[in-house]
């Protein structure tokens, strides 16, 4: 997809992604990384996560600095300071 975005001059958008701990708490740690190391790898220009601070979805999406999907939040601010390094060299 990012080289088809990269030929059109469109920016690729990886929306609403996330980690869902169905088969437990690791394998959806093991998941989220790599999704993130795709999204440094690719130099994806876009993404957005699913889903910050709602309640509603506190069960199974929900993410905030301070319940077990924190981790998720730590490696996007890790992504975006490799983005700005990248962007500076």
């Amino acid at each position: 997809m990012i080289k088809l975005c990269n030929s059109t001059g469109k920016p690729l958008f990886i929306g609403e992604f996330g980690a869902r701990a169905i088969e437990g708490p690791e394998k959806a740690k093991v998941f989220y990384k790599r999704l993130i190391d795709v999204i440094i790898e690719d130099r994806v220009p876009l993404s957005a996560l699913w889903v910050y601070d709602l309640a509603s979805q506190d069960g199974d999406w929900n993410v905030t600095h301070d319940n077990d999907r924190a981790y998720m939040l730590e490696a996007i601010t890790e992504t975006n300071r490799k983005f700005k390094e990248m962007l500076s060299e």
